[in-house]
């Protein structure tokens, strides 16, 4: 069986220093007042790094990219579409798709360590997007890549409510079968950031 690796946090935006190809710099709600029906986006702003380092199970190069969108149960927020390299960098515009299965994998074999896992974090609910294909840092260490997932407002929102908005950005290391495992792949969390959305009459 393959493990899982984590690292350690620090700051408002959570970094986790591991061998991935993207890391997490920054996550921000573009728009943090809405009105109810209205749509901002929330963006991923990932660096990349150590295209050629390898991990202790031996994969190497590119890997499947994830952001994980996590909105308040029962809350005024629902998470939408998402986008990759927003940017025009490393292959995008492309949109990635939700995917269930990559969401329950990466919760079931835990992502995070020094007393913060996601699953540790209650009263969300989240929702995986994957890349289409393998994405490569190439080299390209002074390129970004932006990823933006849209929130929304429901119609049914309450002015004057606020709702809590969780990101996290991570790789898939997948075992050659194209589908998420646990157990059987490797889930990198390069970072967790955290915002807050205010509902407007």
């Amino acid at each position: 069986m393959r493990r899982k690796i984590v690292s350690g946090l620090g700051g408002v935006t959570l970094i986790w220093f591991l061998s991935s190809c993207f890391m997490l710099n920054g996550f921000v709600l573009l728009d943090y007042t809405l009105e109810p029906n209205q749509v901002t986006k929330a963006r991923f702003t990932l660096r990349a790094t150590n295209f050629e380092s390898t991990n202790p199970d031996g994969f190497r190069g590119a890997q499947y990219e994830f952001v994980l969108v996590g909105v308040t149960t029962d809350g005024g927020l629902t998470a939408g579409t998402a986008k990759w390299g927003t940017n025009g960098t490393f292959g995008g515009p492309t949109t990635m798709a939700s995917n269930g299965t990559l969401l329950t994998a990466i919760m079931s074999n835990g992502c995070g360590s020094n007393g913060l896992n996601v699953t540790d974090i209650t009263g969300m609910t989240f929702k995986a997007y994957v890349t289409p294909t393998k994405i490569g840092d190439g080299n390209k260490y002074e390129q970004k890549a932006l990823v933006d997932v849209n929130i929304k407002a429901k119609a049914g929102a309450t002015p004057g409510d606020e709702w809590n908005v969780v990101g996290v950005a991570g790789q898939w290391w997948d075992d050659g079968d194209d589908t998420p495992e646990s157990g059987a792949d490797i889930f990198f969390c390069s970072g967790i950031g955290t915002s807050r959305a205010r509902i407007v009459a």
